[in-house]
């Protein structure tokens, strides 16, 4: 009988402090995963500054942030688009709603709610990143080449050893925990992964929300990048 144990876990969405909504672009063509990343990163940075957590505008992202180099729905990523959001400031996502294409950009300056002052890089540390996430969630660049990614159903996600660290999207990294798999008490397999919250919608994960394995035992796992590029915003 195979048994499971769980160790020990820190789930930032237990404390509101990440927002339950999970937007799907699973079912247009526009690669904005960096943008829903960025949106959830700040809104979590406003709820601990106001304690009301606001949903802000993805798609002001995805038009806009190509003044940051950025390429819309072609793709971008966390670091332009926390430098757009420190020049520009962030809408809400009522008044700039997702429609899943590039548009033009609608940025209006009297509508910004907030304005992003500075953003860290995180050290490419599982540590590190277990560390910052207990203060604040992750901007977490990773490498979807692997097929399974998209249709995760749950449970644990262990990266494939083919899965490399070409970053072409972006999750939240809202918590981390342990937990352990065997069928003996002396025959144990101990796993440390890192929960995301994704933009592949609500039937992704657990409700849009999974474990990433990043250490099996005493291996760590490639992660599909998942440590590669890390940041997350101040104001």
């Amino acid at each position: 009988m195979l048994i499971s144990l769980l160790i020990q876990v820190f789930y930032f969405n237990k404390q509101e402090i990440v927002s339950p909504t999970v937007y799907d672009q699973v079912n247009s063509t526009c690669a904005s995963g960096y943008a829903f990343a960025t949106a959830a990163a700040v809104e979590s940075l406003m709820y601990k500054i106001f304690n009301n957590l606001i949903p802000l505008s993805a798609q002001q992202l995805v038009d806009c942030s190509k003044e940051t180099d950025n390429n819309g729905c072609s793709g971008g990523n966390s670091l332009n688009t926390l430098h757009y959001l420190m020049n520009r400031g962030a809408m809400k996502n009522s008044e700039y709603p997702y429609v899943g294409k590039t548009g033009d950009c609608k940025y209006t300056a009297a509508k910004k709610i907030f304005e992003v002052e500075n953003c860290v890089k995180v050290d490419q540390d599982l540590v590190m990143l277990k560390s910052q996430i207990f203060n604040q969630p992750v901007i977490v660049g990773f490498d979807t080449s692997d097929s399974k990614f998209s249709q995760f159903g749950g449970g644990l996600y262990e990266p494939p050893s083919k899965c490399g660290d070409k970053i072409n999207h972006y999750m939240l990294a809202v918590g981390w925990g342990e937990v352990t798999q065997g069928t003996f008490i002396n025959k144990k397999t101990y796993y440390y992964y890192i929960i995301v919250k994704n933009s592949l919608g609500m039937k992704w994960g657990e409700n849009g929300f999974g474990k990433i394995v990043m250490q099996i035992d005493k291996g760590a796992t490639n992660g599909c990048g998942l440590l590669k590029d890390m940041y997350f915003p101040y104001g």
